[in-house]
């Protein structure tokens, strides 16, 4: 029987499993494979050293157990009893101590290559399978199948990262599995309680893994699906849930469930899914027995074992409420990995992380350290996806980026939950083309196209367009400034919708633009019917419409409109463009946040913002998609540090004047400095500048289960970047003509390997077609062009100089020429995305 067949089998319940025999697969192993794969070590070890919770504590108490210390001496028999109930005990205490030992210490050097460590796990290793002749009396095979699992994890780590275990050692333990341990368990227990056959079953697969012996793994596999025993899968477990040993007590339930679920882990790193086995019937047996010893009832019919050996009438409630170190790989699995429901699991959980004290501690942490959230939520299908696109907000303007008068605890709490990036960059220093990056994919430098006025044309392949073809739903809603059709009273007006939105409302240009109107869809709202509708300069608001857009409600109707979406969009895959007003010109926050920063209005606006993004975050959590959805908070460009006077003659229409709005909105930003608020930071200049501050802005993403908490990165990123994310996100190619400047962040925000490379970023430095910035993240080229095109350059390190007061060209005239030639490496090519 093929691979394929078995997976196939086992993916659907196992219904057909019964009438096939299984014989032996042909398969390539993956090492390490038994416990751990070299993955999981990676994510654990990155967790570790950026000191996120839980692992931080699991691994410190596991650290300072006294099985962890390299003082640790091996205690080896010759010849091992285990009577019933461990009498006698010969030998087998110290057969279990040093087992857990061999592991603790392998583990050790796999986190943290201290060579000593690896030294101390051959060392035990070595002391049993040198001395051990034979494991006998009437519990030899529970022993065998409780702490092989461990010696053989220890091996597998030590054998597949360390090449300091002499071969003829390896042989050696290899031996003592195949002439010890494996003649005796091979044959299982059937007519034992379940918890017998559960403990072989894992030690066989481990076995079979590190022995690359597919004969004794497949053995395993074909007793957990169809064997007699009371430990396989169907035997243990009733379709409630209820197990075998429910009637008995607690503890030895708990042991069944702890070594079936090692046996499915396992599995599951080869490639195999036990888990899924007759309807997930390990997670109904975990969530069984978490719920009665939660203190909660739980039905009971009466039970006899297999063979009739075993008669329960009623549930026990001998060690009711006393919890084993067995929960977190099963919650990993099932709900991390799959998505699914584990409700009294995750509770029992989330009270064992507290435990640590006890003689179990170390247990307890290893269990938490090494099963965690590792792996993660795997990638849906279709996640959904929420960029939050802010206008003209400064690298300073977030409490999260260090400003000390504005609060923005919302934009602060994403931030704390995802990745925050410290060295990301607009496609541009201004709004329009740096939107046509994000959109597009392709840096807009390469148009060469003078102005703030970029055009999206049908035919360009979109973040949107391309998500649509893959399923998705999507809307953008907000600030647009990629052009509409010209005539306004010939409908429909095309825009979004022609260019891979299925829904749109939105402002045309800018918040102080003159339409004075909102779109939505195909059409201007609020037209007065049958006029036509007409801008008339000098006039305060257009002919034709009867609705104005209301200065400080604009971004309250656009977030009640992207709120509306979610809710409609919450059964199927969307994508929320959404692009809020603040903080640009006209600097007019809702009454109800004026006065509440130290930064004046403009600090106030920002401050609004900030609650339009918790509104989001929580209409998410209240559907239940915030795990489900990756949401991505930045800026389109800088901030501009001074107020902009060309519109401040204009006739605002607000809902509430209060405050002195009509006066202040024209000094905002200069009120805002005066107060002590830097709005772009430690950067130079602003928007429109080629300098730091007009296009290094704030960039944060979110993705529960995906992406660590409170992580950190000082990759540099461009916000083309956003495009091959997505496509990454979703696993979908990128077409070859699309996103010709985008890299997938996926990597950096998941930590599971480096981003490509790539040379530079390369940024439109202004609108006069004039400059281009070229960052490397410590060195940056500014290219400068003259009226025939004749370059000339500005050369700063970043490092020492991030202000940018240094001009350093003369003094590295190699460097300024290696990134100018990547500049004209890049035009030729008409691509950086390989």
């Amino acid at each position: 029987m093929t691979t394929t067949v078995i997976r196939c089998l086992v993916t659907l319940s196992m219904i057909l499993v019964t009438a096939i025999p299984l014989t032996a697969l042909a398969r390539d192993f993956v090492h390490p494979g038994i416990t751990h794969t070299q993955e999981s070590l990676t994510l654990i070890k990155a967790k570790i050293d950026a000191g996120e919770e839980p692992w931080a504590t699991a691994w410190e108490r596991v650290q300072r157990s006294r099985s962890a210390s390299l003082d640790w001496q091996p205690k080896p028999y010759a010849h091992v009893e285990r009577g019933p109930y461990n009498k006698p005990n010969i030998g087998s205490s110290a057969f279990t101590r040093d087992g857990g030992a061999a592991y603790v210490h392998a583990l050790q050097w796999a986190l943290t290559g201290k060579v000593a460590h690896a030294e101390k796990a051959v060392e035990i290793l070595n002391a049993w399978s040198g001395t051990l002749e034979s494991i006998s009396n009437h519990d030899a095979r529970l022993l065998i199948g409780m702490d092989g699992y461990d010696y053989c994890n220890a091996a597998e780590l030590i054998k597949h990262s360390w090449d300091g275990w002499p071969e003829a050692q390896q042989k050696a333990f290899e031996k003592m599995l195949r002439e010890i341990f494996y003649p005796t368990i091979q044959d299982f227990y059937p007519s034992a309680n379940g918890n017998w056959d559960a403990a072989m079953l894992q030690t066989m697969l481990a076995m079979g893994v590190f022995l690359d012996d597919q004969a004794m793994f497949d053995r395993g596999v074909a007793y957990f699906l169809e064997g007699d025993g009371n430990g396989a899968i169907r035997n243990y477990f009733k379709p409630s849930g209820q197990c075998q040993e429910s009637g008995r007590d607690q503890a030895h339930t708990q042991m069944g469930l702890n070594f079936l679920a090692s046996t499915c882990e396992i599995a599951w790193n080869q490639g195999v899914d036990l888990y899924s086995a007759f309807d997930n019937r390990l997670l109904k047996g975990f969530e069984y027995s978490a719920k009665y010893n939660l203190g909660e009832d739980v039905p009971f019919e009466s039970y006899e074992s297999f063979q009739g050996r075993y008669r329960h009438k009623r549930i026990s409630d001998d060690g009711r409420g006393r919890f084993q170190p067995i929960y977190e790989k099963v919650l990993n699995h099932y709900q991390n990995r799959k998505g699914l429901e584990a409700t009294y699991t995750e509770r029992v959980v989330m009270q064992l992380r507290e435990r640590s004290e006890d003689r179990r501690g170390q247990w307890f942490a290893l269990d938490t350290l090494v099963f965690a959230g590792v792996g993660s939520a795997p990638v849906p299908a279709k996640p959904n996806v929420v960029l939050i696109f802010a206008d003209d907000l400064g690298y300073g303007d977030l409490s999260c980026y260090g400003a000390t008068k504005i609060k923005t605890p919302h934009i602060d709490r994403l931030a704390g939950a995802g990745m925050r990036f410290t060295d990301a960059h607009a496609a541009a220093s201004l709004c329009s083309p740096s939107r046509y990056g994000v959109l597009t994919g392709q840096s807009p430098w390469r148009l060469h196209q003078k102005g703030n006025g970029f055009r999206l044309r049908p035919g360009r392949e979109t973040l949107g367009s391309f998500l649509q073809k893959h399923g998705y739903t999507t809307a953008a809603i907000g600030k647009w400034h990629l052009g509409y059709s010209k005539d306004w009273n010939t409908l429909p007006i095309t825009g979004p919708l022609e260019v891979g939105f299925d829904y749109h409302f939105g402002v045309p240009q800018n918040h102080n633009d003159s339409t004075r109107a909102f779109i939505e869809n195909h059409d201007i709202v609020g037209r007065k019917p049958g006029e036509p509708y007409k801008v008339v300069k000098g006039e305060d608001f257009p002919e034709g419409l009867a609705e104005p857009r209301v200065e400080d409600l604009v971004d309250t109707t656009l977030t009640e409109k992207a709120v509306a979406f979610l809710r409609r969009s919450a059964d199927k895959p969307f994508f929320l463009y959404f692009t809020p007003c603040a903080p640009h010109t006209h600097v007019t926050p809702n009454a109800r946040f004026r006065g509440t920063s130290e930064a004046g209005l403009y600090g106030d606006h920002i401050q609004e913002l900030d609650s339009h993004v918790g509104t989001i975050l929580s209409t998410l959590e209240e559907l239940e998609l915030s795990k489900k959805t990756l949401v991505i908070f930045t800026s389109d460009n800088g901030s501009t540090p001074k107020d902009f006077k060309g519109t401040q003659g204009v006739h605002l229409n607000l809902a509430d004047d209060s405050g002195d709005i009509r006066s202040t909105f024209k000094t905002a930003k200069a009120d805002a400095k005066t107060l002590g608020h830097i709005t772009n930071g430690p950067w130079r200049d602003g928007k429109g500048h080629p300098y730091e501050g007009g296009h290094r802005v704030p960039f944060m993403a979110r993705w529960p289960g995906s992406i660590a908490p409170g992580s950190i990165s000082h990759h540099p990123v461009s916000l083309t970047d956003i495009f091959a994310t997505v496509a990454d996100l979703i696993d979908r190619e990128l077409p070859d003509h699309a996103a010709e400047d985008s890299f997938s962040l996926l990597p950096i925000l998941q930590g599971t390997s480096p981003m490509a490379t790539r040379e530079a970023i390369f940024i439109l430095g202004d609108g006069k077609d004039s400059a281009i910035a070229v960052c490397t993240g410590r060195w940056k080229l500014i290219v400068r062009y003259d009226h025939d095109r004749t370059e000339s350059y500005e050369l700063y390190d970043l490092k020492s100089d991030p202000g940018e007061s240094t001009d350093l060209s003369e003094e590295h005239p190699e460097i300024a020429k290696r990134l100018a030639t990547a500049l004209q490496r890049a035009e030729a090519a008409g691509r950086t995305r390989p």
